[in-house]
C-alpha cells in the first residue's frame, strides 16, 4: 500500500493508494466542494466515510455511515444543513428498511419502515 497525493482537474486526493487507484484511508475533495473521509476500495468509496456537499442545493448536508461501491449501503446518518436528520439504512444511495427521522425545527420525531 502506498500513500499518496492524486490530483485531477481541481481534485485533489490524499490517501493510500494500490495499483494507482484510490484504497485505503484517504480524502477526496472534489472540484465543486464535496468532500468524503474514509474508506476506498478500487477507486470507490467502501467502508465507513463521511460525504459533505460542498455547494448547490444540497451544501451542508451530510452523510456519515457504510458505503460499497462508491454508494451509501447499510446503516447511516443523513443531516441536512436546516437540522434535519434520517438514521437508518441504505441500499444504493436510497433510504432502506427501518428509520427515524429527525425534524429539530418542529420537534418531531418519526418512525418507519421505507423500501421494505
Amino acid at each position: 500500500m502506498v500513500f499518496g497525493l492524486l490530483k485531477k482537474f481541481s481534485s485533489r486526493y490524499d490517501g493510500e493508494l494500490k495499483d494507482g487507484k484510490r484504497h485505503g484511508h484517504g480524502k477526496y475533495t472534489y472540484s465543486n466542494g464535496d468532500k468524503y473521509e474514509g474508506e476506498w476500495e478500487d477507486d470507490k468509496e467502501s467502508g465507513q466515510g463521511t460525504y459533505t456537499w460542498g455547494e448547490g442545493d444540497f451544501e451542508g448536508d451530510r452523510f456519515i455511515g457504510k458505503w460499497k461501491g462508491g454508494h451509501r449501503n447499510g446503516e447511516g446518518i443523513y443531516s441536512w444543513s436546516d437540522g434535519r436528520k434520517y438514521e437508518g439504512n441504505w441500499k444504493d444511495d436510497n433510504e432502506h428498511g427501518c428509520f427515524m427521522l429527525e425534524i429539530l425545527l418542529d420537534r418531531v420525531i418519526n418512525d418507519g419502515l421505507v423500501g421494505g
